[in-house]
């Protein structure tokens, strides 16, 4: 694959996330007070999904086919257990502390998850 092909969605990603924050500053003082926090709060999610996804785009066209099979494997399985991880640091009840580190690993890990799981190993890349 190209070069450009694969720098495509995060052009492409970076053009939708400037319209909507420049819609989340533009219209709510056009529109009614509630209305306007709601525009503001929706355009914001919205750039922040299309960031992601357009990231996910970029990254499985740039790594799918270069990674072995046994990597794929390890770091799907860490991934796995950081989110266990986040999991049980969240829901345990004797120390408060790592309520917030349970949080953090979990959301961090369930994105990566997220993001690795459009990547294709390099053995499985020429089978489709």
């Amino acid at each position: 694959m190209s070069a450009r092909q694969t720098v495509k969605p995060l052009i492409v990603g970076a053009i939708l996330v400037a319209i909507f924050i420049a819609l989340s500053k533009i219209l709510p003082p056009l529109l009614a007070p509630e209305t306007g926090q709601w525009v503001s709060f929706f355009a914001s999610l919205v750039a922040i999904l299309s960031g992601y996804i357009c990231f996910i785009a970029f990254m499985s066209r740039l790594l799918s086919g270069r990674v072995s099979e046994r990597l794929f494997g390890i770091l799907e399985k860490l991934l796995i257990a950081g989110i266990l991880l986040g999991i049980a640091g969240m829901f345990q009840p004797w120390i408060p502390v790592f309520y917030p580190a349970g949080f953090i690993v979990l959301f961090a890990a369930t994105w990566i998850f997220t993001l690795w799981g459009y990547v294709v190993p390099k053995s499985a890349h020429g089978t489709e």
